[in-house]
């Protein structure tokens, strides 16, 4: 489904398209192809300079409010600040824009998108007509939101080498027809929201989970602490390969997209499996991710497991999808998420509180509705 017959299985967003339109996460076929070549440069790592910094920038922004709660020693729900810092390094690393780009107005709009246009997206109809017509305001506040960042790089004389560039030189090259207003309009709120909302929901739960590991923050803080203080940066990452390990051992336990759809294009047999053509397909992510045949002990929280050179099982691990389709943007979040727990630690020491029960706030991610919670300290 994902790899060796991926050209069969189409990825299923037509109920998603008020929001994401037809974009990278939603195009199929040679559309698909072409706008995935064009972008691809934007993520090279040479065009990643310097984004450990925006990271670091907009934790400290984050971390701010948190020391202030250590200090009173109420619990926090992490999930508003992961949210606003992840948006905070979409909009500065990939746009170039100021990191308060995103206004209150911009980010309620953005998580009713995410709210009701998941839930959208694999029911349909059945929000309500109160729903219905709370996702229409939330679409025109996108769509003004997306104009409101190709007038600011229009109106610079001197543009940044970045994605929001490229879309918009796009529209002058006769040989890329797929490139319209509409289509720029499209990609920037899907790299918006899709490029903030795994993440995020990534961070909180690797932040959960660690809260009741002491040992694991301990280990994680030697590392930032071998920096002398100073600022980690990107560089840094090949230095904390014990954080990276925790960041992508919560993403084993927690995917932050659980379930991948995918529609058959044509007729297809699985194992002992019919597939007909226009039947939906679910990956489970999260049943892969606990399999024990894959991950001995799977509920054990074990960072060791992505450390050293154990070989695993292909298609184990699929926090990014996998094959043609896997996310563009792995290595941007392989550099937020890592740096930005390596930050936290650095400055505080999380603590377990009670959560409430999981429900999740939408069908597409692993986020916690009611928030996700945990208690602050300084360290000593």
């Amino acid at each position: 489904v994902l790899q060796t017959n991926n050209s069969n299985y189409l990825g299923d967003f037509s109920r998603f398209s008020a929001i994401l339109g037809d974009s990278l996460l939603a195009a199929n076929g040679d559309k698909w192809r072409a706008l995935r070549a064009r972008m691809q440069p934007a993520f090279a790592a040479s065009k990643l300079r310097g984004s450990g910094r925006l990271v670091v920038e907009a934790a400290d922004r984050m971390i701010e409010p948190w020391l202030q709660a250590a200090d009173t020693g109420r619990r926090v729900d992490v999930m508003p600040g992961f949210v606003s810092s992840t948006l905070e390094f979409v909009v500065t690393s990939l746009f170039s824009l100021p990191h308060d780009f995103i206004t209150e107005t911009d980010l309620a709009a953005i998580e009713i998108g995410l709210r009701l246009g998941g839930r959208a997206m694999h029911f349909g109809a059945g929000m309500g007509s109160g729903g219905r017509a709370e996702l229409v305001r939330a679409v025109a506040q996108h769509d003004e939101m997306a104009a409101r960042a190709v007038a600011m790089r229009r109106a610079q004389k001197k543009k940044p080498d970045d994605l929001l560039t490229l879309l918009i030189d796009a529209l002058d090259d006769p040989d890329f027809p797929e490139m319209t207003e509409k289509q720029i309009r499209d990609d920037i709120l899907t790299f918006l929201l899709a490029g903030h909302e795994t993440t995020s929901t990534a961070l909180g739960w690797a932040l959960r989970l660690i809260s009741r590991r002491p040992q694991v923050q301990e280990r994680m803080r030697e590392e930032v602490l071998a920096f002398g203080g100073r600022d980690p940066d990107e560089d840094d990452l090949k230095a904390l390969t014990y954080t990276t390990a925790v960041f992508n051992e919560a993403m084993r336990m927690r995917p932050p997209r659980p379930l991948m759809i995918r529609m058959a294009a044509e007729n297809d047999r699985i194992d002992n499996v019919n597939v007909l053509r226009g039947m939906r397909v679910g990956v489970s992510i999260l049943g892969i991710h606990h399999h024990p045949e894959f991950w001995p002990e799977p509920e054990k929280f074990e960072p060791e497991r992505f450390l050293g050179t154990t070989e695993r099982a292909p298609n184990s691990y699929l926090p990014f999808s996998a094959g043609p389709r896997s996310c563009i943007g792995i290595r941007l979040a392989m550099i937020e998420g890592p740096l930005m727990l390596a930050r936290i630690v650095q400055k505080l020491r999380a603590l377990p509180v009670q959560n409430p029960p999981l429900v999740s706030q939408s069908v597409v991610t692993l986020r916690p509705r009611d928030g996700q919670f945990v208690r602050f300290e300084r360290w000593n």
